[in-house]
Order: structure tokens, then C-alpha cells, then sequence
């Protein structure tokens, strides 16, 4: 069976890449980079929502998330 024929294509933020690498090598995994591109949006940033129903294992991305520039925490007081 040929490798590629199993391959999972996933996008990540230059950021991530490093963590994902080595967790990718703590699983045994191979990553391999096929294409980096450029984005002009310096400023954004990723909010990844997960707990350990939505995500119970280290190696679960499939977790909503919002990308925007800023994020704000208010404590609710109700």
C-alpha cells in the first residue's frame, strides 16, 4: 500500500507547527511539509476550544475555534 494513499492534509499557523511536530514525533507520526504560503494577517490569532470531552487525547484538532485579532475575557457575575 502506498503511504500517500493514507495521507491527512491539515493547514496550521506557523506557530503551531513546532508543537504539532513534536507530537506528531511522540505519536510515531510522519510530518512532512508540502506547501507554506503567506498571510497578511500578522495580527490574528487562534481561540481553540476544547475540554476532555471535545478533545480527551493529545492529538485531537478537529475542535472549534475563532480566529480573530483581539480576544477579550469578561468574568460573568450572574
Amino acid at each position: 500500500m502506498d503511504v500517500e494513499s493514507n495521507a491527512e492534509y491539515i493547514n496550521l499557523p506557523e506557530i503551531l507547527v513546532g508543537p504539532f511536530g513534536v507530537l506528531c514525533k511522540s505519536e510515531n507520526l510522519q510530518l512532512q511539509i508540502v506547501d507554506q504560503f503567506e498571510s497578511n494577517y500578522d495580527k490574528m490569532k487562534v481561540l481553540i476550544f476544547g475540554n476532555d470531552i471535545v478533545s480527551p487525547d493529545n492529538y485531537c484538532l478537529n475542535q472549534p475555534y475563532i480566529i480573530a485579532e483581539k480576544f477579550t475575557a469578561l468574568e460573568n457575575n450572574s
